[in-house]
């Protein structure tokens, strides 16, 4: 005589009361503890706004890493998007760059601690996601690929200048930044690639460039989009900040 439950029967029920079905969010969800906003620092708005040096620099690199939130958000709606239908080495891949990107946002996120910030302090945005909802899924891998490509280039400049100030954690978390980013570039374009054969595509060398290019197209967008409050309120949030790290550096020294 079998054990076994028997789950044959047309009479089981396994559905949940008052659920609705998944849907990935147009708009992210944010931690309350944390200073909400669609843009988390004045240069995104200001390109004569400096990103700057010394502890500026250090700030605004953690600040950044923090907000990489979006890349975890967005390589974990790629696995949603695309698994059944690239299958296990997008699974595999896709997985990696969920766990780089959770692994970037805490890096930011423990520096901030460690030099004394509440979240309360620091702004958590929302922009980069923002400007691929509603977007063709395929826009979610751009986004990622356009991000990784764009500013791949500054890690080494900044490890190095990290060093010079004898911040080793910080120049520690870039060194990882700049290595991961150079895994994902490939990602990208691995995927990109695969994505646009599947579809039927002609194999047209310069799709890629145009999918990028319409990425930031897409950024801009949002961009141009800033109330003049909103630019108010994060140059006001990032004076704040930048004012209470030098006053923990002048006490630490």
């Amino acid at each position: 005589m079998s054990l076994e439950p028997d789950l044959s029967s047309s009479n089981l029920d396994y559905s949940v009361p008052a659920t609705k079905p998944f849907e990935v969010a147009q708009i992210p969800a944010r931690d309350d503890r944390f200073r909400k906003c669609r843009f988390y620092w004045p240069d995104i708005l200001d390109p004569n706004y400096p990103y700057g040096e010394g502890i500026q620099l250090q700030l605004r690199s953690a600040i950044s890493h923090l907000n990489e939130i979006w890349a975890v958000e967005r390589a974990g709606a790629i696995l949603y998007a695309f698994a059944d239908l690239l299958g296990w080495n997008l699974v595999f891949d896709a997985a990696r760059w969920t766990y780089d990107e959770s692994r970037h946002c805490q890096m930011g996120y423990e520096r901030l601690m460690d030099w004394g910030f509440d979240p309360a302090d620091i702004p958590l945005g929302s922009y980069i996601y923002e400007s691929a909802s509603g977007q063709d899924p395929i826009y979610w891998i751009g986004m990622l690929y356009f991000f990784e490509t764009k500013n791949i280039s500054k890690k080494n400049e900044r490890a190095k200048a990290f060093s010079e100030y004898g911040d080793a954690v910080s120049q520690h978390d870039m060194d990882y930044d700049w290595a991961d980013e150079t895994i994902h570039a490939h990602y990208g374009k691995r995927w990109l690639e695969t994505l646009l054969e599947v579809r039927g595509g002609d194999g047209d060398p310069d799709e890629l460039e145009r999918i990028r290019t319409r990425c930031g197209e897409l950024v801009s967008a949002v961009v141009e989009s800033a109330t003049p409050e909103e630019t108010r309120d994060i140059r006001a949030v990032a004076q704040a900040m930048l004012e209470k790290a030098e006053t923990i550096a002048a006490r630490e020294h």
